[in-house]
């Protein structure tokens, strides 16, 4: 198998010497079945016993020569022009030719400020702020203002505490239990009505265009797939037949239009009276990146086996990006793919009107170029560290006796960053134009193995602005609450996305990577619907307690969370056609009363 993909695969490489032995191992293998001609010199001399005793071994150079490859690969040293994860970094760049001649109208294009101010004058403005900040954290710390880090004179080290109190918010709060419970295809019939969102749904030939699908079919095709029943399943327990489901599921849903009719119900969720209280931080608001391991009943491309999370079988990771209880965006990737290569992807392809300023997530979402990328493209990267005194310790030097002092370990190289910045916004030029997959680019980028004068300075830019961030993050309590808020609220998603996928049996049961990225971002669809009704019920409770001028109850309201739904009854048979009665908001809450004992809990907030 190896040999026939080597034979195929177009392997390009700047060694003469390699190339060469590639070109000539590929023609004889074709003639003669094994390598014959064998350059001695590609095998270093620690590593020639394995290969040979007297002379080399054509069996076991062969095997040698696929393993240099896929390493070389990997380091970006040879590379695959036909395959866009193996090509060449400069292959998803602007061309050389049109940056050289248009630089300045491209990056005037960006809209960036960090790449129109000349990088001289924002090296000395971070490294301001960097100087002012680290200052102030070793003042507060000697005069122990900081409950988060102690000093330790007789151990000469720091010693930290959790960066906050841990405390679990109830989802399904008792506000929600005084409501008549409703089913859950009569929630979407409501959102539907509310934000229109089923009008996204077109039909994919050019012809039928005009030709709308059946409200109550679309309803059907979208819960059935979202809650991983699948189209003959739904028909079996609904009032609705497998063939009209098929026709319209075919014709009208696919990646283009739930994106669509998900953005719908965001952006309409985003206008309803509850949902400025949702924002964290109105100066940059947070919002969260995670991911979550679904099982998938058959096997496809991404799907990969991990004990940890499918015992015997296999699964994939849904990432989605969270910001004020709503998923704005998702995409399905393989469990062993690296979350933080998906961060910025997600955050900048989020086609919805409600746009985070900072972004949080857990270690996972951590690599060597994030920080650089995101402050470049005006966001706020803010990870929380599961071991943050490592991070520390890594960055920096620390002595406490006999005066604490806090120094870098390693000095930033401004000039590198210097030299190399043409080449820096050459990159993030490229990236702007979303002209390739930037999760590709960014693997490519994060890759350590990689290693060019232009990532290096790529890395040390994105080391100022992590130190920096955790400076910050050290002396101020309000920026860890936020960090730890947003990605709370990730986390409560994933238990409403888990609430949806156990209707049927917690498993993708799609029969190709599409197919599994269509039925998540259904799931993601039935949660946005969710969402919006529990986000329209407690905006007609501040409307009235708004109107009666009762604050603290309005105050008390806000901290509520719209990600509920023990009051939705969500399995069951199912009737798609729509009934005579409409859902009536403001009949269903004429005798909630927010004050009654045990309904309001603790705040969210910290």
């Amino acid at each position: 198998m190896l040999r026939k993909l080597f034979i195929a695969i177009d392997i390009e490489t700047l060694q003469p010497a390699l190339a060469e032995q590639i070109i000539v191992a590929k023609r004889e293998l074709t003639r003669h079945s094994s390598v014959q001609t064998i350059n001695e010199f590609l095998i270093p001399p620690r590593e020639q016993p394995y290969i040979a005793y007297d002379t080399p071994d054509p069996i076991r150079f062969e095997h040698y020569l696929y393993q240099r490859i896929a390493t070389f690969i990997e380091s970006g040293q040879v590379y695959v022009t036909e395959s866009e994860k193996n090509r060449r970094l400069e292959d998803d760049l602007i061309p050389s030719d049109t940056w050289r001649a248009d630089k300045a109208s491209l990056i005037e294009k960006t809209g960036l400020i960090r790449l129109a101010t000349p990088i001289s004058e924002t090296l000395s403005q971070l490294e301001g702020r960097f100087q002012t900040l680290l200052k102030r954290v070793t003042l507060n710390i000697k005069a122990d203002a900081n409950e988060f880090v102690k000093c330790q004179p007789r151990s000469n080290q720091l010693t930290w505490s959790l960066a906050n109190r841990r405390w679990k918010t109830a989802i399904d709060n008792p506000v929600y239990n005084q409501l008549q419970h409703k089913g859950i295809i009569e929630v979407m019939r409501y959102v539907s009505r509310k934000t229109d969102y089923l009008s996204a749904f077109s039909a994919m030939a050019s012809r039928k265009k005009t030709v709308k699908a059946n409200d109550e079919d679309l309803i059907a095709c979208l819960f059935g797939n979202g809650a991983n029943y699948g189209l003959h399943h739904i028909a079996s327990v609904s009032d609705r037949s497998v063939g009209s489901l098929r026709a319209v599921n075919d014709s009208y849903i696919r990646p283009e239009t739930t994106q669509a009719a998900n953005d719908l119900i965001s952006n309409a969720t985003a206008k309803l009276p509850i949902f400025k209280y949702y924002t964290i931080n109105e100066q940059a608001p947070f919002g969260s990146i995670d991911g979550q391991k679904h099982a998938c009943r058959i096997n496809t491309f991404k799907a990969r086996f991990s004990a940890k999370y499918f015992r015997k079988g296999k699964g994939v990771s849904a990432l989605t990006l969270v910001v004020n209880h709503v998923p704005v965006n998702t995409a399905v990737n393989a469990p062993n793919e690296y979350e933080a290569h998906f961060a910025f992807d997600l955050l900048y392809n989020n086609s919805s009107e409600i746009q985070p300023s900072s972004l949080a997530t857990d270690t996972h979402g951590v690599n060597s170029v994030n920080f650089a990328l995101l402050d470049i493209f005006g966001y706020q990267f803010a990870p929380r560290y599961a071991r943050f005194k490592r991070i520390f310790e890594g960055l920096f030097d620390v002595s406490v006796t006999p005066e604490l002092d806090i120094t870098l370990k390693k000095p930033i190289k401004r000039k590198l960053i210097e030299q190399e910045w043409d080449n820096i916004q050459h990159i993030v030029c490229s990236l702007s134009r979303k002209s390739t997959s930037q999760s590709t680019v960014v693997k490519k980028l994060a890759n350590t193995k990689r290693s060019t004068r232009t990532l290096q300075a790529l890395r040390e830019y994105d080391r100022f602005i992590k130190c920096i961030y955790v400076l910050e993050y050290v002396d101020n309590q309000t920026l860890r609450q936020f960090v730890q808020q947003a990605l709370n609220r990730g986390e409560a998603y994933h238990q409403l996305r888990r609430a949806i996928a156990s209707v049927n049996g917690n498993q993708f049961r799609g029969g190709h990577d599409y197919q599994i990225e269509q039925w998540n971002d259904c799931a993601r669809l039935i949660a946005n619907c969710i969402i919006y009704y529990n986000s329209a019920l407690l905006s007609g409770l501040v409307e009235r307690f708004k109107e009666k001028g009762n604050q603290t109850v309005v105050d008390l309201l806000a901290n509520l969370s719209p990600v509920a739904w023990s009051h939705i009854q969500l399995a069951g048979n199912y009737t798609f056609a729509d009934e005579q009665d409409a859902l009536n908001l403001e009949a269903l809450l004429e005798d909630v009363n927010p004050l009654s004992e045990g309904t309001l809990g603790d705040d969210e907030d910290v």
